[in-house]
């Protein structure tokens, strides 16, 4: 895909309502000021993984709110794959549990969004 998000102005608003300063925001991040700083000027384009904590620490869903910009052909084929997705995994009769924990997966049925 073609399109970049200017995540500069988003992040910048999302603080700014939360009366919060960038060094309160990079010390949650574990980064220096200058380094946050870096994503609301858009010389750096945050990971998923900071948006995903952002999105905790702001109380606001940015990848709902970046769906609103997205080309609409884009989200088309973007939902069309996640509908062939099986929404269980088949699970053999008769396994053996093991002793060790595994890490449990998250299937399409099982994410709640937000409202």
């Amino acid at each position: 895909m073609d399109n970049l998000i200017y995540w500069g102005e988003i992040l910048k608003e999302a603080r700014t309502r939360r009366h919060l300063t960038q060094k309160e925001v990079a010390d949650v991040l574990h980064m220096s000021r200058q380094a946050y700083s870096n994503y609301e000027t858009g010389r750096l384009q945050p990971p998923p993984e900071v948006i995903a904590i952002l999105s905790n620490v702001y109380d606001f869903n940015f990848f709902d709110h970046i769906l609103k910009y997205m080309p609409a052909d884009y989200i088309a084929e973007q939902h069309e794959f996640k509908t062939s997705i099986p929404a269980s995994p088949d699970k053999p009769a008769g396994s053996k549990k093991n002793i060790r924990k595994k890490s449990q997966r998250i299937y399409p049925d099982d994410i709640e969004l937000d409202d």
